[in-house]
């Protein structure tokens, strides 16, 4: 196999002159020398929009190991592609990070688009949105999960959208009339539908910190439009209930320093926020609950919405993860990754672990990319 660094990898070399740009200091890293290691370079897929086969395999053994089997507990659904109104008709071939503006109730909004090799306006895609962190903004967060390249390698369009206001943030409230911010989605969608061909089927929604709460609320707010979601760092419920079951791959560090595990926020790590908005300096993290409130409680809720048994089954997965699955229907899956001793970060990033004295420890055993990619390629929009 290959260790030529991927295309994934190959992005952070960027890093340190748009950390300089958005104003995050990272001088008080320490053990990093900013040597890139390099990254295993994937398969070629057999076709548009599959998910890989797991990729990471035990030292000396060609065997998976258990964490590379996360987000595979269940059949792929298999009905045919929903192709939009865009196929037949698109011009857009393999763009990596193009920028691109659209106007919302008079507002100009932006987003990074990447669309793979496949995109022959002919065959219908899936479609990742992936939203950013507060204060982190789109072209960062792009370094942070490394999905713009990891869709172009696997077959499917990803969009990387901008929120608002100073820090950059998201509006949360699962309105979707109400919320710009879900306008903007909306539009979004409506917009790409029409440009791009895309399988309206397989639209996914992931994000992380104030991104994961966003992904979180489309759950509540736009299940006619999403097959599944995948919020790392900040899964939350902020509705009585789903209008339909909506499959969740969740992620969350017990050691988190800004999204506490088992709740509250703490802002003081965050580039850019005021803090005298904020609760004042941080606390000492008391030992995770990982059975109490705050992410262990929304993902038994989340459970609960999508009539799963109560009781989930729990499994180490590596030394640092412990993955539950909860017994669901057909098309409602609930898996929530907890990393043991992991911070306010994307499991897997080079980047994120190269902030650690800002967000925390990042587990480099389970990249939550490919991990969700496999999940949501598991889901189809239902048919009614």
């Amino acid at each position: 196999m290959s260790t030529a660094p991927s295309a994934r990898s190959g992005s952070l070399r960027r890093a340190a002159a748009t950390l300089v740009v958005v104003g995050v200091a990272v001088a008080g890293c320490t053990g990093n020398d900013g040597a890139q290691r390099p990254r295993s370079e994937p398969e070629a897929s057999t076709a548009a929009g599959t998910a890989p086969e797991p990729a990471l395999a035990s030292a000396g053994t060609d065997e998976p190991t258990a964490a590379s089997m996360v987000g595979t507990s269940s059949a792929r659904t298999d009905r045919p592609a929903v192709a939009s109104s865009g196929c037949g008709t698109s011009p857009v071939r393999a763009v990596l990070d193009q920028r691109e503006v659209i106007d919302v109730d008079g507002v100009e909004r932006w987003f990074l688009l990447s669309t793979p090799p496949e995109h022959d306006g002919q065959a219908p895609l899936p479609l990742v949105l992936d939203f950013h962190g507060l204060s982190e903004g789109a072209e960062v967060h792009g370094l942070t999960s490394e999905m713009p390249a990891y869709a172009q390698e696997h077959g499917f369009v990803a969009v990387l959208p901008q929120g608002s206001g100073e820090p950059v943030r998201w509006a949360v409230e699962p309105d979707a009339e109400n919320n710009p911010d879900l306008r903007f989605v909306t539009r979004l969608l409506d917009r790409l539908e029409q440009r791009l061909c895309i399988d309206t089927s397989r639209v996914y929604a992931t994000g992380f910190s104030n991104g994961a709460f966003l992904s979180s609320s489309i759950a509540c707010a736009l299940p006619d439009r999403f097959a599944a979601v995948a919020p790392i760092a900040g899964a939350n419920i902020l509705c009585d209930g789903f209008e339909r079951p909506m499959p969740v791959f969740a992620v969350h560090g017990t050691v988190d320093p800004i999204l506490v595990f088992n709740g509250g926020a703490n802002l003081e790590s965050v580039p850019g926020v005021d803090l005298t908005a904020s609760s004042g300096k941080p606390q000492e993290l008391p030992p995770a609950d990982l059975e109490g409130a705050g992410y262990p409680e929304n993902m038994m809720r989340w459970a609960r919405f999508n009539g799963c048994a109560r009781v989930p089954t729990e499994k180490s997965v590596a030394d640092d993860l412990l993955m539950r699955r909860w017994d669901c229907p057909d098309g409602a899956d609930v898996e929530f990754v907890i990393v043991l001793g992991g911070g306010h970060s994307w499991p897997g990033s080079e980047f994120t672990e190269s902030i650690e004295s800002i967000v925390g420890p990042t587990t480099m055993n389970l990249d939550a990319t490919d991990a969700m990619w496999r999940f949501f390629s598991r889901f189809q929009l239902p048919d009614d």
